[in-house]
């Protein structure tokens, strides 16, 4: 896997002192553009840096955890097709936090259904397989931790939106759409999002991408003629003073789907991109292709990294975008 050249330019965010446990904001909700809420979940106050008198810099320690996801073959009969789901848990070791998941569903029958947090350590992540044959796929979690400090005080703001139903439009069909901004509090910054699309297998995320310091937008479409639901949920944390947070894009072009109808093969895209040199990844995103999809999740690549897969169902080469959120290792 390659690393897309040219990451655009961050976007700093140098934060003012951390502060303690935030209350519950509520937001108003804007039909179709959707405002979540958050409440932080951390164990008592954030740390704060050095202590009085020059004591060592504090560090952040980033660490990726992985597993294999076995889907057993979707069953067919003359009623069609009934796709397989499998379902883990990812759990970080006690005193980190998870601050994103995912999987890298390379095979063109898998898509991810789920990755949603549990609490401030776990996640749940779910496939689905459409294939006839069993399919597997590495499923992985983002770890952080300041050694020596309490636990990094982490949220997590929950949705549930209606996507309204796709539309036909002579030929084609036009894709429901519903876009959700989720805004983290005053103090925390949002790292990723995550998604509970149910297993009809209509829905699809669009986008998944930072918006300024303290929001990310999440873009959902359904395929479907009626209105369908989905959970969308972002991921927030509250990190000491001295780590300045960074964000940054690449485009990356995803080659054209070849073959027609039943021997439709789609273009795919698959890479690992890395935060610069010093700086260590918290989370990320993308915006795929239109009529295909897009998918980040937590790699190793020399160290942590974010990996990414883009599926292009058009005849014609299209491009899509990855971001990655980084933190230095050291505060400063």
């Amino acid at each position: 896997m390659t690393e897309p050249a040219g990451l655009g330019r961050p976007l700093d965010d140098r934060r003012g002192p951390a502060g303690a446990r935030s209350r519950l904001r509520l937001l108003r909700v804007l039909p179709p553009a959707v405002l979540l809420a958050l409440l932080l979940q951390g164990a008592g106050q954030a740390a704060t840096g050095s202590a009085e008198g020059g004591g060592a810099a504090l560090r952040l320690q980033v660490q990726v955890e992985t597993r294999t996801v076995s889907v057993k073959g979707a069953t067919r009969s003359a009623l069609g097709v009934e796709p397989s789901t499998a379902s883990t848990q990812l759990r970080c070791d006690e005193g980190a936090v998870a601050l994103d998941a995912g999987a890298a569903v390379g095979a063109s029958g898998l898509s991810l259904l789920a990755s949603v947090p549990l609490g401030p350590r776990s996640y749940r992540v779910e496939l689905r397989n459409i294939e006839a044959a069993r399919a597997t796929a590495q499923v992985s979690v983002l770890c952080a931790r300041v050694p020596g400090e309490r636990r990094l005080p982490v949220g997590t703001g929950t949705g549930a939106v209606m996507v309204p139903a796709a539309v036909v439009a002579g030929t084609g069909l036009v894709s429901g759409r519903t876009t959700v901004t989720a805004a983290c509090t005053k103090k925390s910054i949002p790292v990723s999002s995550g998604v509970d699309l149910g297993n009809g297998g209509s829905l699809t995320v669009r986008e998944a991408l930072p918006s300024g310091a303290r929001k990310l937008v999440v873009i959902v479409e359904n395929t479907a003629l009626e209105a369908r639901r989905a959970l969308v949920t972002v991921r927030c944390v509250d990190l000491p003073s001295g780590f300045g947070v960074t964000r940054s894009t690449a485009p990356v072009t995803i080659p054209a789907a070849s073959g027609t109808g039943a021997t439709l093969s789609p273009g795919v895209r698959a890479g690992t991109i890395k935060c610069p040199a010093g700086k260590v990844p918290l989370g990320g995103g993308q915006s795929g292709p239109a009529g295909g999809s897009g998918y980040t999740f937590p790699a190793l690549r020399n160290g942590p990294a974010l990996g990414y897969v883009f599926r292009n169902l058009s005849p014609e080469t299209q491009t899509g975008t990855v971001a990655i959120v980084c933190a230095p290792k050291r505060e400063r």
